[in-house]
């Protein structure tokens, strides 16, 4: 199991924005199952674009994935 390094996580606030808040304790680690929907997303997501990779931006909340921005990836940039 891997865990981030970041010492910082973005996370929605109450007013509907993203707020950063420190990482302490414990960090949470994607579970195989929430790391198939996510692989599914990005496969329904590329085939809208037809087929065009994409990067894309997502966040995980109380089992909710929520895609934020899909642009097309730019090897390098």
């Amino acid at each position: 199991m891997t865990r981030s390094e970041e010492d910082s996580l973005l996370i929605f606030d109450e007013h509907g924005g993203i707020k950063e808040i420190p990482i302490s304790g414990e960090r949470m680690v994607l579970t195989d199952e929430v790391v198939r929907r996510l692989a599914a997303a990005a496969a329904n997501i590329k085939r809208i674009f037809h087929g065009r990779d994409q990067d894309i931006e997502w966040a995980y909340m109380k089992g909710q994935i929520y895609i934020v921005q899909s642009r097309p990836y730019i090897p390098g940039g």
